[in-house]
């Protein structure tokens, strides 16, 4: 028994060769197989791959290797029968990606959490003058991420 899992995968390139050899060598790993679904230009690289029994972790393993050899970053929108909607970054410049991602999530519930009733939290976040300070802190973190190598496609 197992589970169905879903990828789209795209990246920014140096040329067209080089997303070709990328692709060359993820589909001679036994663990990808042929991509149902391929497109590389001259400066971007598109695959979607449908599988088997790959989590997040898998899928992380099987593209690092080659995103850390060909110095480019994978995003990587996943989805399974037991998770949907996931989006993660892979490669040389993932970290600060993941970061900023994680942070626009975390700023997104925040603000759900502010906006619908508003009046119901007043008590609770006067008594929490942190709260601006923590929202400056964020904000300056997303703009120091976002100029160290662009935003995320």
């Amino acid at each position: 028994m197992g589970y169905d899992c879903y990828l789209t995968v795209q990246a920014q390139i140096s040329d067209s060769a080089t997303g070709q050899a990328v692709l060359d060598v993820l589909e001679a790993d036994e663990g990808w197989g042929v991509f149902p679904v391929s497109e590389v230009g001259d400066d971007h690289l598109y695959f979607q791959w449908e599988g088997r029994n790959r989590d997040e972790e898998g899928v992380y393993a099987l593209l690092e290797p080659v995103a850390l050899r060909h110095a480019i970053t994978f995003e990587v929108a996943y989805s399974s029968d037991y998770d949907s909607g996931l989006r993660f970054f892979v490669g040389v410049d993932a970290q600060r990606l993941n970061t900023l991602h994680q942070l626009d999530q975390a700023m997104g519930v925040l603000q759900n959490l502010l906006a619908p009733s508003r009046q119901q939290l007043i008590p609770v976040l006067k008594t929490w003058p942190q709260r601006v300070d923590l929202e400056t802190l964020v904000n300056a973190l997303r703009q120091l991420l976002s100029e160290a190598g662009g935003t995320p496609s």
